[in-house]
C-alpha cells in the first residue's frame, strides 16, 4: 500500500492504516531518536509519543509535502524538549549506550571480539555526537542515520537548504576533530 492511501485510509478514521505507517517508518524512527537523545528506552518512548502526536494532528498534515519529513520534525522537537528537560534535572550525566542494546549487539554478531570492537566503536560516536552542538548532531544524524536528502533535512528542521548544507559541512569538521581523541574509531 502506499504512503498516501495509507494517510487518506487514516484520515478516513481507519486506525489499521495508521498501523501500516507506523511499520513503515517505526524502526528508523527509534534510531535516529536514540542517537537523539542518547537512551534506547527515551527514544521508544519518543517514537511512540511522536506517532501519537501525528496521529491526533493528521489533519493538519499538508498532502502536497512528504510525509516523512513531516514526521520526523514532530520527533525532533519532541527530542530537544525531553533534552531540556533533562538538562533541569540533577541527574548526571546520561548514559549514551544501554546495556541491553550493547548485550543485543553481542548476540546478533557472530565474532565477540567483532561484537565488542562494533559497540566500543558505536560508544564513541555517541560520545563524540554528545560533544557536538544540538543543531549539528541533529543534521549528522538525518543525515546519515535517517538518510534524508538535504531538502528533507530542510523540512524537518525548517531551515533554508543552504544553512543545511553549512550545518551538515561545520559538523563533520567538529565530529572529525572531537573524534581525534577516540580510539575507537
Amino acid at each position: 500500500m502506499s504512503e498516501p492511501n495509507a494517510i487518506d485510509r487514516c484520515l478516513a478514521g481507519d486506525r489499521a492504516a495508521y498501523a501500516e505507517v507506523v511499520r513503515a517508518h517505526g524502526d528508523q524512527l527509534v534510531g535516529v531518536l536514540w542517537r537523539l537523545v542518547g537512551n534506547r528506552e527515551d527514544a521508544r518512548d519518543l517514537a511512540q509519543e511522536t506517532f501519537v502526536r501525528a496521529y491526533r494532528k493528521l489533519h493538519l498534515y499538508d498532502r502536497r509535502r512528504p510525509f516523512k519529513p513531516w514526521l520526523f520534525r514532530i520527533a525532533r522537537n519532541l527530542a530537544l524538549n525531553h533534552l531540556t528537560a533533562r538538562r533541569r534535572r540533577p541527574e548526571g550525566q546520561p548514559q549514551l549506550a544501554s546495556e541491553k542494546a550493547l548485550a543485543r549487539l553481542a548476540s546478533e554478531t557472530k565474532s565477540p571480539l567483532a561484537a565488542v570492537a562494533t559497540s566500543e566503536r558505536r560508544a564513541a560516536i555517541d560520545r563524540v555526537l554528545a560533544k557536538l552542538r544540538p543543531q549539528y548532531r541533529d543534521v549528522l544524524v538525518l543525515r546519515y542515520q535517517a538518510h534524508f536528502d538535504y531538502a528533507e533535512i530542510a523540512t524537518t528542521m525548517d531551515l533554508p537548504i543552504g544553512t543545511v548544507k553549512t550545518w551538515l559541512n561545520r559538523a563533520k569538521a567538529s565530529f572529525r576533530q572531537l573524534a581525534q581523541g577516540e580510539e575507537a574509531l
